[in-house]
């Protein structure tokens, strides 16, 4: 007797398999999407909760003065390392911000947990730190370098503080061990040429939802730097550090060790 042939599947049969599988595939695909802020902020938690139990952290704040200004800083360093850090990060702010921002977000403890000294400045008029006019942003930054006897520095500057940031980049970049570019305000104030003498390197980072023109101001003039990389963190606005602290973080490690040669 012949083997029976079994009959073909149905045309029908194959693409009903075919778009069930999509319509799972692209569901499970949406559900992951939808909770990546949520996911992100959770891991964010544990890290600095981890950072946060190491008892040699030592947070210390204050006064320094500079230019005549009594200038509130706080700061988070390993006293189990002593001077042998891999080097010294400065955190600026923005308007709505100030260094309270970067201790309650756990950036301090964070990158003090990873060997670097974290350092962060009301700058005049926010936090701590009383108004006050300042001739000169230069050589207030210059006087705030001394104050904290920081010889150079991985600079981080959001928003507001590129007043402060940009012109110190521009007349004294020995200052920067790299320049960290959060949206920064004051991009416009230097030329393409001027930028383009600056051999800082420089990550930039901004919000994929920022859809303010200060982050598409300093995108564009930023990037005549001649040594920077781009970075877009997603589900992140204008305050990307904020709204995706983990992707920012992430971002800020691997910057700091290609700058400091770290592994």
């Amino acid at each position: 007797m012949a083997n029976a042939i079994p009959p073909k599947r149905s045309n029908k049969c194959i693409i009903y398999t075919l778009v069930l599988f999509l319509l799972v595939f692209f569901t499970y695909a949406y559900y992951i999407h939808s909770r990546y802020p949520q996911v992100n902020m959770a891991l964010w938690r544990d890290m600095v909760t981890n950072a946060k139990k190491d008892m040699a952290l030592k947070l210390t704040e204050g006064f320094v003065y500079s230019e005549g200004l009594a200038v509130y800083r706080r700061e988070v360093s390993d006293s189990g390392i002593g001077d042998q850090i891999f080097g010294t990060f400065l955190f600026l702010h923005g308007a709505s911000f100030s260094s309270k921002t970067w201790l309650d977000l756990g950036t301090l403890h964070y990158m003090a947990s990873l060997g670097y000294r974290a350092v962060a400045v009301d700058l005049p008029g926010y936090g701590n730190t009383s108004p006050h006019t300042i001739d000169d942003n230069v050589s207030f930054m210059i006087g705030l370098f001394h104050a904290l006897h920081i010889k150079k520095a991985m600079v981080v500057s959001p928003s507001m503080s590129g007043e402060y940031s940009i012109p110190l980049l521009r007349y004294n970049p020995e200052l920067f061990d790299g320049f960290v570019a959060v949206s920064p305000v004051n991009t416009e104030s230097l030329s393409p040429d001027e930028y383009k003498s600056i051999q800082v390197t420089t990550m930039i980072l901004y919000g994929k939802n920022d859809k303010g023109i200060i982050g598409k101001t300093a995108l564009k003039n930023l990037k005549d730097l001649p040594n920077h990389e781009i970075h877009k963190l997603s589900d992140a606005r204008h305050a990307c550090y904020m709204n995706n602290p983990k992707d920012f973080h992430h971002q800020l490690v691997f910057f700091a060790k290609r700058m400091y040669g770290i592994g």
